[in-house]
């Protein structure tokens, strides 16, 4: 993982607790040390899933997460639900999905 990502892990997990995260994982460049991502311009890439099912109108609770995500890292987030990646009704091309199971780590687990 990214050391500029790895600096913000504590209070990543606080935000796990505040919203009420189930799992969430990083993933894609930020996930990895093989130099692709830029530190300039890179966004983060997280996979979630959240404690209830009920994200409220207009899933304001996934855009908050989304949000504060945003402020912590100061750069684009983008948020994937893991339940659209593990459907087997999903239209995530299995190019994709593989990607993304292969450069996951792991960041909380609500206990």
């Amino acid at each position: 993982m990214r050391p500029e990502i790895a600096a913000h892990l504590p209070a990543l997990r606080d935000l796990c607790i505040q919203h009420r995260i189930r799992e969430l994982y990083i993933f894609g460049s930020a996930a990895s040390d093989d130099g692709s991502f830029d530190p300039a311009r890179s966004d983060v890439d997280l996979l979630v899933e959240f404690l209830d099912k009920d994200l409220g109108p207009w899933l304001t609770k996934y855009f908050a997460f989304r949000d504060d995500c945003v402020a912590l890292f100061g750069r684009g987030v983008d948020v994937m639900m893991l339940g659209a990646l593990r459907s087997p009704h999903s239209r995530t091309s299995p190019y994709f999905r593989s990607a993304v199971e292969q450069s996951k780590v792991p960041v909380y687990a609500a206990a």
